[in-house]
């Protein structure tokens, strides 16, 4: 099922702000490739890198599609959840509710093709909210390599969104996402999320939707916002994000329904996560199809598997500390007994310079001394 965007219709009747371009919002995990695609589409320079946290806070550009739809496209931190706990986290979550300037039209989901699974997880979170979007499969030429395959057929049955096979590196794909970008901001529809909760969750979240204040109460909170602030708010409960004045969360009933929790021997957030990843791994064979040897296992992989345990990890740490340890200590007399040869040989060598300009030109005055004072003592 569809619904038209509230976020948009809401948005457009705004004083002030009817006439600004859309403002399309770039979520993706770090290292997802998220601000190189941002860069590759509206021409920036934006910082990126190949470790968490690049992206400090958001920034936006100006975009013009081929079809002359202008935009504004905001590139958010990398994150893998929207659940508060962290300064970046908040910042998305923030930006997603127009809590800092105006609710974004659409979101422009950036994900890791390789890792997709993980970064599945954020796109269900995503669509909770109701906004129109586009998945940006990135990072088609690694898959490739690996010899995995997204089935988009399957993907976009089941989401109900566009995925668009992208390389943000080299600029592949990016004419078909600015053509879905476009289709997505003319159609206006939001899909709802697929996944379903179980029973017992699904209980919590109605409870905690109908103690949520009214639309008439809080103007421009629909219900469909409600019910994504109540799961936002029940995976994000023991930090302090939930009392946020402008979420308006109803403290004291969630607190009981966590208890309520507790009392049933369930862990509320460990539930929430666990759902959404039962419900993508059941899925997995069907959205990405792969063509190499089933036990064959990536570099990267193998690495993980080795950095990762908890015993030959932790082997590997001291190692690396060890050589490094050993670095400093040992390693580097040589090399500052070569500096102080070197630096050694320059000075007498500057010296008997010095001594054969005195026999040759006479004393040279004061200014010489001072020369060989500075050059040779320093």
């Amino acid at each position: 099922a569809v619904v038209v965007n509230e976020h948009a219709t809401a948005e457009a009747g705004a004083a002030g702000v009817k006439d600004a371009p859309p403002l399309v919002a770039v979520f993706g995990a770090p290292n997802s490739g998220k601000s190189t695609l941002f860069n590759a589409l509206t021409g920036a320079n934006v910082r990126v890198g190949n470790y968490p946290g690049v992206t400090v806070g958001p920034s936006a550009r100006a975009l013009t599609l081929p079809d002359g739809k202008e935009l504004s496209l905001i590139d958010l931190p990398g994150v893998y959840s929207l659940a508060a706990r962290s300064p970046d986290e908040q910042v998305a979550v923030r930006v997603l509710l127009g809590l800092t300037e105006r609710p974004p039209a659409m979101v422009l989901a950036v994900v890791d093709t390789p890792r997709l699974l993980r970064c599945l997880y954020l796109v269900l979170q995503l669509m909770d909210w109701r906004i129109p979007m586009v998945v940006a499969l990135n990072m088609m030429d690694e898959a490739r390599r690996l010899q995995m395959q997204p089935d988009l057929n399957v993907l976009q049955d089941t989401f109900g969104v566009q995925f668009v096979p992208v390389v943000a590196a080299t600029g592949e794909g990016l004419t078909d996402l600015q053509l879905a970008i476009s289709n997505c901001l003319s159609e206006g529809v939001a899909p709802e999320c697929p996944q379903e909760w179980p029973d017992l969750l699904n209980r919590d979240i109605r409870e905690l939707v109908a103690a949520w204040p009214s639309e008439a109460e809080v103007p421009g909170q629909t219900e469909s916002e409600r019910r994504a602030l109540a799961i936002w708010a029940l995976l994000s409960s023991d930090d302090g994000a939930v009392n946020w004045p402008e979420m308006d969360v109803p403290v004291e009933h969630l607190r009981s329904i966590l208890v309520r929790a507790e009392d049933e021997g369930r862990d509320m957030q460990v539930e929430l996560i666990g759902s959404r990843y039962v419900w993508l791994d059941a899925r997995e064979a069907a959205f990405v199809h792969s063509s190499g040897d089933p036990g064959q296992v990536h570099i990267s992989e193998r690495i993980d598997r080795v950095l990762l345990h908890p015993l030959w990890g932790t082997l590997a740490f001291l190692s690396v500390m060890g050589l490094v340890f050993t670095a400093l200590f040992s390693w580097a007399d040589p090399v500052m007994a070569g500096i102080e040869w070197l630096i050694g040989g320059v000075a007498q060598g500057l010296e008997a310079a010095f001594v054969i300009a005195e026999n040759q030109w006479g004393a040279g005055g004061d200014g010489l001394h001072l020369l060989q004072s500075l050059l040779i003592d320093g």
